[in-house]
């Protein structure tokens, strides 16, 4: 189901380190269900620089959730949505388009020698 959220600040999660690649900066955000009880949940995509730049505190965001379990709900953004399966794509990608060049490249370099 979809509806409206607030976006009510910006969380650094992670560890500190001392060149800050370890923190990410996640979206906390309120919405209300159907029934009206209100739910906060958590961006899971580092949105430093892709919601940040989208949207301040206090805009409004649409929200996906499952009014069975309105805890499992996520910003309807392209990173939040798309972020893990897309990853997952390439890496897959990865593992079926690098084999293949590295045999031929292995026996196009053996046959010239």
């Amino acid at each position: 189901m979809k509806t409206e959220g607030v976006v009510l600040r910006y969380e650094r999660r992670g560890t500190r380190s001392a060149n800050m690649k370890d923190m990410f900066v996640v979206p906390i955000v309120e919405f209300q269900t159907v029934t009206g009880q209100p739910v906060v949940v958590e961006g899971q995509v580092d949105n430093s620089t892709i919601l940040q730049n989208l949207c301040e505190s206090g805009e409004q965001v649409e929200v996906i959730y499952d009014p069975n379990n309105p805890e499992h709900a996520v910003i309807n953004t392209l990173a939040e949505l798309w972020f893990g399966p897309l990853l997952l794509w390439v890496i897959g990608a990865g593992f079926i388009f690098v084999p293949p060049f590295t045999i031929w490249r292995y026996f196009k370099s053996r046959g010239n020698s």
